[in-house]
């Protein structure tokens, strides 16, 4: 699942100031395949940055990206830029994805003039108060100079980023964005966590899920679980923790730490009297969590169990195998993962690539559908049955989805089917 991503701040954050198009929010859309909302506004400094950040709350996305201050130079002091920017970080949702670029200093503020000295105050307050989310982009632009260019070598020579990487005395050309974005992306890439989804859970009936949430890393780890129900609306469920209590807690969404290379267990408490609560989960993450999750339901054999992970991907399409042959039944579900309602294409093929026709399931925000292909009463595609085949779901444009399917064998034993990216 490719994060979502906004950037705040001033003309830095808006581009183009060379008329090449080229932004560094730009760019990391461009490396790392997801949206960027570009928040920058030329000659901002970081109250008014602040103020076009809350007045689009509708952005503040799965990682936020902070540049700002420069225009707070000469005049404003480092607490007033500092607790500017505390504010805006203490407002994004939990888990906290964010990251914050340190201010640049121009080619007309060497080491030692008072700009200068103001920046590098403030950039020091930055990395103090976010450690982990501070990545000193103006250091790195001053050691990426030219040697063999004699005004690279006195740009360096006063700690400032080079000519060859600016359009003007300040702002950066297209090679100097480029050159940022890529350092920004790659932090994400190590940093910037995790997001993930299930696209079929449930409780009470027949069925019962067991979710497991692993942290690979060396460090404690925040992470926000969701439950939406079919209509996207929050679904509350019963649920009990084995590690540490058996006693249930009702519950639409939890937000617990793991400690680094440990794991959470989570299982839904629904007993066999209750009606199915079944629905779709979220997972958010600053770190490096991984999630897998087992769906139980009773036979006369005993219970049967499949396993499944939650999907990262966000492909062109998902597609999965069918087997309604020799007393097989498949089933299907669909999770819409965004905030608007999305049609999503269906297209089936039997075994030997031949169509079996075209349909759409449309799903409201964070909607959810799970069906039987041939059931006879609860059935959404009786062409499929007593065939095997493949059924693609294709993502609607601008949105994302996630899939997930289980084969049934006449006994009642069930397995995961593997879900193929297109």
């Amino acid at each position: 699942m490719s994060p979502s991503i906004a950037a705040w701040g001033d003309s830095l954050t808006y581009g183009n100031e060379d008329g090449t198009g080229v932004s560094y929010p730009g760019v990391v859309s461009s490396l790392l395949g997801a949206p960027v909302y570009n928040g920058g506004v030329g000659g901002q400094n970081c109250a008014e940055i602040q103020a076009d950040f809350f007045a689009g709350t509708g952005e503040l996305n799965d990682l936020t990206l902070i540049w700002a201050g420069r225009n707070d130079v000469p005049g404003g002091t480092t607490s007033t830029v500092l607790a500017c920017i505390q504010t805006m970080v203490a407002a994004l949702p939990v888990p906290k994805r964010f990251l914050v670029l340190s201010v640049l200093n121009s080619g007309a503020e060497p080491a030692g003039s008072p700009n200068y000295d103001a920046i590098i105050k403030l950039n020091g307050s930055l990395a103090a108060a976010f450690p982990s989310n501070y990545l000193d982009v103006r250091s790195m632009l001053v050691a990426k100079y030219n040697p063999a260019l004699a005004q690279d070598a006195i740009d360096n020579a006063n700690d400032a980023p080079p000519t060859s990487l600016r359009f003007d005395i300040l702002h950066l050309n297209a090679a100097g964005y480029t050159d940022v974005a890529g350092w920004v992306a790659a932090w994400i890439q190590s940093h910037g966590g995790v997001t993930g989804s299930l696209a079929q859970l449930a409780s009470g009936g027949l069925w019962n899920t067991t979710i497991t949430l692993v942290n690979t890393s060396s460090m404690p780890t925040e992470v926000l679980l969701n439950f939406f129900d079919n209509n996207g609306g929050s679904l509350s469920l019963p649920l009990v923790f084995p590690q540490t209590s058996s006693a249930p807690v009702q519950a639409a969404s939890l937000d617990e730490t793991i400690a680094a290379g440990g794991e959470l267990t989570i299982q839904t408490a629904g007993s066999a009297s209750q009606p199915t609560q079944e629905g779709w989960a979220q997972f958010l993450s600053n770190g490096a969590i991984a999630g897998s999750a087992v769906l139980v339901w009773p036979t006369a054999a005993g219970p049967q169990a499949t396993a499944l992970q939650f999907e990262t991907r966000d492909p062109a399409a998902f597609v999965l195998w069918f087997d309604n042959t020799g007393g097989n039944a498949t089933g299907m579900a669909v999770a819409n993962l965004t905030n608007q309602a999305v049609t999503v294409p269906v297209i089936l093929l039997d075994d030997a690539g031949a169509s079996l026709g075209t349909s759409s399931l449309s799903l409201p925000a964070y909607g959810h559908e799970s069906f039987m292909l041939a059931d006879p009463d609860f059935g959404y595609y009786p062409v499929t049955a007593g065939k095997r085949g493949t059924m693609e779901f294709d993502t609607p444009p601008g949105g994302q989805i996630s899939t997930m399917g289980i084969s049934a064998a006449p006994g009642g034993a069930i397995t995961n089917i593997p879900v193929v990216a297109k």
